[in-house]
């Protein structure tokens, strides 16, 4: 997307106040009895408004943008290398981790010009672009948020849906779908932790429990079927139709963007009907333990490092 899109001006600030909160350098919490991950609910929240701010809860394709961002949001949480990450915190959305070392790297005049060049052009092939398309068995997929690296490939394979309306089977279909998708990029990458996140919006509950039953149960298959996810997630998501914005802010100063943000319409997590495995929390813990599980301890240091400190008390090796 352009880098004036406001609705990224708006996921960008999002993130960037997020940083400002302590829990940004350790999402880690002991319980008293077992390790826990705790996400970052009011940055979730806070992006999960901003189609309603612009008016645009029609669109499927900017309604789950917003878990996109969380998710890439949640793996810099962790301590993960942000350059291999998508989407970046800033544009373009995807680059090679390799590139945006490089531009950091170098003085400060060639460094603009670097960024004016990939700024430019919304896709470089093999560089930069908008979307991260990767390459499964049979054919290539576009990969909503994830990490990777030319030493390790991709290590991190996240698809997000989300649905505001019209249940029935549709939920349940696409569910469905994402199986397909998760077979063939398992398949060529078998050590990537893959992962799959599912919003629908809290009137299932009332008007279409059927639907909502059929859906947690498929989506808990797909986390359990040994070609398929290593993570699966149920948010049920909860808004007034009241706070759809008609008239969409101006966000073209920083000054209107701060504005903004203090004008998001509220959302909030039904935590109360959300089962356990399919909860946020234990979807992220999921990912990353897949993660640091299957590479090197000298891997992702920075990872070991924040939850090793609450794991024992002492940072892993």
């Amino acid at each position: 997307m352009a880098k004036t899109d406001p609705s990224w001006l708006l996921f960008d600030r999002i993130v960037d106040l997020a940083h400002s909160d302590a829990s940004f350098a350790n999402p880690w919490r002991h319980d008293g009895e077992e390790l826990r991950y705790s996400i970052d609910e009011k940055a979730l929240t806070r992006l999960l408004g901003v189609p309603l701010l612009l008016g645009s809860i029609s669109q499927s394709g900017l309604l789950a943008k917003p878990l996109d961002v969380w998710v890439a949001h949640e793996l810099r949480r962790a301590g993960f290398d942000p350059d291999a990450i998508w989407p970046r915190e800033n544009p373009p959305r995807v680059l090679a981790a390799p590139v945006a070392k490089l531009i950091a790297s170098l003085p400060k005049p060639l460094q603009e010009s670097m960024q004016q060049r990939i700024y430019k052009d919304e896709a470089i092939s093999g560089v930069s672009g908008a979307n991260a398309d990767v390459l499964g068995k049979l054919y290539q997929k576009q990969v909503d948020a994830g990490m990777s690296r030319w030493q390790t490939g991709p290590e991190v394979l996240v698809s997000t849906k989300r649905m505001d309306s019209s249940f029935g089977n549709n939920a349940k279909n696409r569910a469905e779908e994402s199986y397909g998708d998760a077979k063939n990029l398992r398949l060529r990458y078998p050590l990537a932790a893959l992962g799959f996140v599912f919003a629908v919006r809290s009137t299932i509950l009332d008007g279409s429990a059927r639907s909502y039953a059929q859906l947690v149960d498929v989506v808990t298959k797909l986390g359990q079927e040994e070609d398929a996810y290593h993570s699966t997630s149920l948010l049920v998501i909860e808004y007034d139709d009241a706070d759809v914005v008609v008239d969409p802010p101006d966000t073209s100063s920083p000054h209107g963007l701060d504005v903004a943000i203090t004008e998001l319409p509220e959302f909030n997590l039904r935590w109360d009907a959300m089962q356990e495995h399919l909860r946020p929390d234990t979807f992220m813990a999921k990912i990353i333990n897949r993660v640091l599980d299957v590479t090197p301890n000298d891997y992702h240091v920075e990872a070991r490092r924040r939850r090793g400190l609450v794991l024992g008390g002492v940072p892993e090796a």
